[in-house]
């Protein structure tokens, strides 16, 4: 005695065979779709990275680009502070230099003052070692 009514197993239909076949095809577009917008994320980022380098590296070349040289006279003394960070005082035939870095220079160098394209200063001696000016540490 068979009834066909109650079929533990349903057969399944061609209609509902083509429906699993679509959901099946849509999954793998899906994660295609998936992996595609990764990579582009990926390139997007790498992309970003490169130029922000690139624009990076071009405003720290025009930044030190020297606008202007002039003389800052020749050494007379230079005095040290210690403590934490230490700075230099440079008293030249000219005027004195606060500078905010320690440095070492031989009396009667001459010294040079440049300034820069970002309007920083800089005290440099014949070998062309630059340090920085203090007050352009305070804006100045």
């Amino acid at each position: 005695m068979s009834n066909d009514n109650h079929s533990p197993i349903e057969r399944p239909t061609d209609s509902s065979r083509n429906a699993w076949q679509i959901f099946r095809l849509l999954k793998r577009t899906e994660i295609g779709l998936v992996a595609l917008m990764l990579i582009f994320a990926g390139a997007c980022m790498v992309l970003i990275m490169v130029l922000y380098l690139y624009f990076y590296e071009q405003h720290q070349v025009t930044r030190k680009q020297v606008l202007s040289e002039q003389s800052a006279g020749q050494v007379i003394t230079v005095s040290q502070s210690g403590g934490l960070f230490a700075r230099a005082l440079v008293q030249t035939d000219v005027g004195f230099y606060a500078l905010v870095d320690a440095i070492s220079l031989n009396r009667n160098e001459t010294l040079l003052m440049q300034t820069r394209a970002d309007q920083s200063r800089f005290l440099c001696d014949s070998q062309h070692r630059c340090v920085k000016l203090a007050a352009t540490e305070q804006g100045t």
